[in-house]
């Protein structure tokens, strides 16, 4: 506007006009309204003062909360010490305080859990089946309390019970499995591990599922890549810890040549069926909580989902020629876990040289899933098209030749024919 006034004078009568006529139009259109601004300007202040208030509270008691602890004569035991302990001392007479609770809490468990689960052996078939409790030790146990838990299940073992009490009318041998055997896994001091091991595979494949298993199985917390919020939350402890600190047993990656300051000279690459990958890592994309939902059909029909499945197949097939050039690994098939779980654990135990804790080993097998499985939904529909169900064959004969010449054991899947 001032450079309007610097030339000449009908710039300047025309800019007076304009000036005046802008006026006289804002009069006119919000004559009746002008405290319409002010109240919007009033009520935001309004708002973001409670707000501001609100936050100062929140943070003033957890200031409280927080200095109450470091007013205590001894400090709090770090989660990451095994609880049986803390009560071992308190019985003794320490002033240690029982930590469960606190253990439940951060690894997000329910405050419930199963004092023990019965087990049934049967020395001819090698199964185990659930058996209830008993009225007796019930009755023994007055003082213990009867407590349920409904994450995660238990489940069938194939795991030969060594200790027990043997009940001689039917033979079958009892043993206690308390889930918090195997809750806690801690992080290590940095620099403990002298080598760099990964947790690989493509997309979809299962990699939390497997670092929940050796999580269990061994007590020590895995690493990532990735710094999850939701897997960190729901007791991955080691999800935000550096890398190259080497104070986690194993790393998850998808690419294990992504970074050029870690060299992994051992890894345990998890191989699923190209299908259900493709499947598994569509929902996780296509949902909010993508480690467990499942969405709806229209996500799999279409070019964009055609686009989907082509491009994963071939990045499934990059993925797994990539993961045998790490010099030394050991190939895991999703299927086998599933169907032979304790021997699957075993090799991975012997191939990290951990040597296996029977105790957390049952409490493993007892309790087989975490919270982060995803459900299978039946579609009444065949997603893959023809065309694409040949294109997914031919990754599937290319990775069965390559593993092949190295002498690994074959894919315990096949190609799949079209069933429209």
């Amino acid at each position: 506007m001032l450079l309007l006034f610097r030339k000449s004078k009908r710039w300047r009568t025309t800019s007076l006009a304009f000036i005046m006529l802008s006026a006289l139009c804002y009069v006119i259109l919000f004559g009746n309204k002008k405290n319409i601004m002010f109240d919007a300007v009033d009520d935001a202040q309004t708002h973001i003062h409670k707000r501001i208030s609100k936050e100062f509270r929140r943070t003033e008691s957890e200031n409280e909360f927080i200095s109450s602890f470091k007013k205590a004569e001894k400090p709090p035991v770090p989660i990451a010490d095994d609880p049986v302990n803390s009560v071992d001392q308190k019985k003794s007479g320490d002033n240690t305080r029982d930590l469960r609770p606190a253990v439940s809490q951060a690894i997000h468990l329910p405050e419930k859990v199963p004092l023990w689960t019965g087990i049934s052996l049967d020395s001819n078939k090698q199964t185990l089946n659930k058996t209830k409790s008993q009225d007796t030790q019930r009755t023994n146990n007055s003082n213990s309390r009867t407590q349920t838990l409904q994450d995660p299940p238990a489940q069938e073992l194939s795991l030969k019970l060594k200790a027990g009490n043997v009940n001689d009318q039917n033979g079958t041998v009892v043993q206690r499995i308390n889930y918090k055997d195997c809750a806690t896994a801690k992080v290590m001091p940095r620099y403990t591990y002298p080598e760099y091991t990964a947790v690989v595979s493509a997309h979809g494949s299962g990699n939390t599922w497997i670092r929940y298993l050796l999580e269990r199985a061994t007590g020590v917390a895995t690493g990532s890549y990735y710094h999850d919020p939701t897997l960190y939350n729901g007791g991955f402890r080691g999800e935000m810890t550096n890398p190259r600190d080497r104070n986690t047993i194993a790393i998850k990656t998808h690419h294990p040549f992504q970074r050029k300051d870690i060299n992994f000279t051992n890894a345990i690459v998890l191989v699923r069926d190209v299908f259900d990958v493709v499947i598994a890592e569509r929902n996780r994309l296509k949902s909010r909580n993508g480690h467990v939902k499942v969405v709806s059909d229209s996500h799999f029909r279409g070019s964009d989902w055609e686009r989907f499945a082509y491009g994963h197949s071939r990045y499934w097939e990059h993925s797994c020629r990539e993961c045998v050039t790490i010099p030394n690994y050991l190939i895991v098939y999703y299927s086998d876990l599933q169907s032979n779980l304790e021997h699957q654990l075993r090799r991975m135990l012997k191939f990290l040289k951990v040597e296996p804790d029977e105790k957390r080993l049952a409490c493993t097998l007892a309790y087989p899933t975490g919270q982060f499985k995803r459900t299978k939904k039946a579609r009444e529909f065949n997603p893959f098209s023809q065309e694409l169900t040949e294109a997914l064959n031919g990754h599937i004969r290319n990775v069965t030749a390559l593993f092949r010449s190295l002498d690994i054991a074959p894919l315990p899947f096949g190609e799949r024919e079209y069933q429209p």
